[in-house]
Protein backbone atom coordinates (compact mmCIF):
# COMPACT_ATOMS: atom_id res chain seq x y z
CA UNK A 1 0.00 0.00 0.00
CA UNK A 2 3.06 2.25 0.25
CA UNK A 3 5.43 3.77 -2.25
CA UNK A 4 5.78 2.01 -5.58
CA UNK A 5 9.10 3.81 -6.04
CA UNK A 6 10.39 2.17 -2.84
CA UNK A 7 9.10 -1.22 -3.97
CA UNK A 8 10.76 -0.89 -7.38
CA UNK A 9 14.03 0.18 -5.76
CA UNK A 10 13.82 -2.85 -3.46
CA UNK A 11 13.67 -5.08 -6.54
CA UNK A 12 17.22 -3.92 -7.31
CA UNK A 13 18.39 -5.29 -3.97
CA UNK A 14 16.37 -8.49 -4.02
CA UNK A 15 18.85 -11.32 -4.45
CA UNK A 16 16.36 -13.66 -6.11
CA UNK A 17 15.56 -11.00 -8.71
CA UNK A 18 19.25 -10.21 -9.20
CA UNK A 19 20.05 -13.87 -9.76
CA UNK A 20 17.00 -14.81 -11.81
CA UNK A 21 17.23 -11.78 -14.11
CA UNK A 22 21.03 -11.85 -14.51
CA UNK A 23 21.71 -8.58 -12.73
CA UNK A 24 24.44 -10.15 -10.63
CA UNK A 25 27.80 -10.13 -12.37
CA UNK A 26 26.61 -7.74 -15.08
CA UNK A 27 29.53 -5.39 -15.42
CA UNK A 28 30.70 -2.43 -17.46
CA UNK A 29 32.54 -4.69 -19.93
CA UNK A 30 29.52 -6.94 -20.51
CA UNK A 31 26.22 -5.39 -19.38
CA UNK A 32 23.33 -7.86 -19.33
CA UNK A 33 20.03 -6.42 -20.63
CA UNK A 34 17.69 -8.95 -19.00
CA UNK A 35 17.01 -7.09 -15.75
CA UNK A 36 16.63 -3.73 -17.51
CA UNK A 37 14.16 -5.19 -20.01
CA UNK A 38 12.05 -6.88 -17.34
CA UNK A 39 12.09 -3.81 -15.09
CA UNK A 40 10.59 -1.78 -17.94
CA UNK A 41 8.31 -4.44 -19.47
CA UNK A 42 6.90 -6.12 -16.37
CA UNK A 43 7.09 -3.63 -13.54
CA UNK A 44 7.08 -0.04 -14.75
CA UNK A 45 6.01 0.58 -18.36
CA UNK A 46 4.68 -2.48 -20.16
CA UNK A 47 5.79 -4.01 -23.43
CA UNK A 48 6.89 -1.47 -26.06
CA UNK A 49 5.36 1.38 -24.08
CA UNK A 50 7.48 4.52 -23.95
CA UNK A 51 10.98 3.14 -24.42
CA UNK A 52 13.30 1.90 -27.14
CA UNK A 53 15.88 -0.86 -27.43
CA UNK A 54 18.51 1.82 -26.93
CA UNK A 55 16.86 2.77 -23.63
CA UNK A 56 17.15 -0.87 -22.54
CA UNK A 57 20.81 -1.08 -23.53
CA UNK A 58 21.63 2.19 -21.76
CA UNK A 59 19.65 1.16 -18.66
CA UNK A 60 21.61 -2.11 -18.62
CA UNK A 61 24.83 -0.08 -18.51
CA UNK A 62 23.48 1.90 -15.55
CA UNK A 63 22.53 -1.34 -13.78
CA UNK A 64 26.07 -2.75 -13.78
CA UNK A 65 28.16 -3.43 -10.69
CA UNK A 66 26.05 -5.95 -8.78
CA UNK A 67 27.95 -9.13 -7.95
CA UNK A 68 27.48 -12.69 -6.75
CA UNK A 69 30.30 -14.79 -5.37
CA UNK A 70 29.59 -18.49 -5.93
CA UNK A 71 32.16 -19.61 -3.35
CA UNK A 72 30.75 -17.56 -0.48
CA UNK A 73 27.21 -17.34 -1.87
CA UNK A 74 27.24 -13.59 -1.22
CA UNK A 75 25.67 -10.81 -3.22
CA UNK A 76 27.28 -7.42 -3.34
CA UNK A 77 27.96 -4.29 -5.32
CA UNK A 78 31.37 -3.37 -6.69
CA UNK A 79 31.55 0.27 -7.87
CA UNK A 80 34.63 -0.55 -9.97
CA UNK A 81 32.43 -2.85 -12.10
CA UNK A 82 29.78 -0.16 -12.63
CA UNK A 83 29.70 1.72 -15.93
CA UNK A 84 30.08 5.29 -14.73
CA UNK A 85 29.95 6.79 -18.20
CA UNK A 86 27.27 9.05 -19.58
CA UNK A 87 24.13 7.21 -20.68
CA UNK A 88 21.03 8.39 -22.52
CA UNK A 89 17.76 6.94 -21.20
CA UNK A 90 14.31 8.24 -22.22
CA UNK A 91 15.96 11.22 -23.87
CA UNK A 92 17.84 12.25 -20.72
CA UNK A 93 21.62 12.08 -20.36
CA UNK A 94 23.66 11.52 -17.24
CA UNK A 95 25.97 9.27 -15.28
CA UNK A 96 23.05 7.17 -14.14
CA UNK A 97 23.17 4.68 -11.26
CA UNK A 98 20.87 1.68 -10.70
CA UNK A 99 18.52 3.77 -8.54
CA UNK A 100 18.36 6.40 -11.27
CA UNK A 101 17.03 3.79 -13.71
CA UNK A 102 14.07 3.15 -11.40
CA UNK A 103 13.45 6.88 -10.98
CA UNK A 104 13.62 7.49 -14.73
CA UNK A 105 11.18 4.66 -15.43
CA UNK A 106 8.71 5.89 -12.81
CA UNK A 107 8.92 9.47 -14.06
CA UNK A 108 8.19 8.28 -17.62
CA UNK A 109 4.72 9.55 -18.58
CA UNK A 110 3.68 6.01 -19.57
CA UNK A 111 4.37 4.57 -16.11
CA UNK A 112 1.39 5.78 -14.06
CA UNK A 113 -1.30 4.75 -16.60
CA UNK A 114 0.38 1.36 -17.05
CA UNK A 115 0.54 0.65 -13.32
CA UNK A 116 -3.00 1.88 -12.67
CA UNK A 117 -4.38 -0.33 -15.48
CA UNK A 118 -2.47 -3.31 -14.07
CA UNK A 119 -3.89 -2.71 -10.60
CA UNK A 120 -7.41 -2.29 -11.97
CA UNK A 121 -7.05 -5.50 -13.97
CA UNK A 122 -5.99 -7.41 -10.89
CA UNK A 123 -9.39 -6.77 -9.30
CA UNK A 124 -11.74 -6.97 -12.27
CA UNK A 125 -11.71 -8.19 -15.87
CA UNK A 126 -13.92 -5.24 -16.83
CA UNK A 127 -12.15 -2.51 -18.82
CA UNK A 128 -11.18 0.50 -16.77
CA UNK A 129 -13.40 3.50 -17.59
CA UNK A 130 -11.23 6.30 -19.03
CA UNK A 131 -12.38 8.83 -16.41
CA UNK A 132 -11.50 6.38 -13.65
CA UNK A 133 -8.06 5.75 -15.11
CA UNK A 134 -7.51 9.50 -15.22
CA UNK A 135 -8.52 9.79 -11.53
CA UNK A 136 -6.23 6.91 -10.54
CA UNK A 137 -3.27 8.36 -12.43
CA UNK A 138 -3.82 11.78 -10.86
CA UNK A 139 -4.09 10.26 -7.36
CA UNK A 140 -0.97 8.15 -7.89
CA UNK A 141 1.11 11.06 -9.12
CA UNK A 142 -0.20 13.50 -6.48
CA UNK A 143 0.64 11.01 -3.71
CA UNK A 144 4.25 10.57 -4.84
CA UNK A 145 3.74 7.00 -6.16
CA UNK A 146 1.67 5.69 -3.26
CA UNK A 147 -0.47 2.63 -4.02
CA UNK A 148 -3.11 3.21 -1.31
CA UNK A 149 -4.96 6.09 -3.05
CA UNK A 150 -5.19 4.10 -6.29
CA UNK A 151 -6.58 1.06 -4.50
CA UNK A 152 -9.10 3.25 -2.70
CA UNK A 153 -10.45 4.39 -6.06
CA UNK A 154 -10.57 0.84 -7.39
CA UNK A 155 -12.12 -0.76 -4.32
CA UNK A 156 -14.83 1.87 -4.03
CA UNK A 157 -15.70 1.95 -7.73
CA UNK A 158 -19.23 0.70 -8.52
CA UNK A 159 -17.98 -1.26 -11.55
CA UNK A 160 -16.06 -3.55 -9.23
CA UNK A 161 -19.32 -4.67 -7.61
CA UNK A 162 -21.65 -4.59 -10.63
CA UNK A 163 -23.60 -7.81 -11.08
CA UNK A 164 -22.70 -9.29 -7.69
CA UNK A 165 -26.28 -9.40 -6.42
CA UNK A 166 -27.70 -11.10 -9.49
Amino acid sequence: LGSFRSLARAILRDHAMQRFLDLDNSDKDDPNENFARELLELFTLGVNNGYTERDIREAARALTGFTFDWDTRRFGYDPSRHDGGVKRIFGRSGRFTPGDVVDLAISNPHHAPYLCRKLWGYFTPRPCPPATLKRMVAAYRASGTQIRPVLRIILTHPALYAGLGE
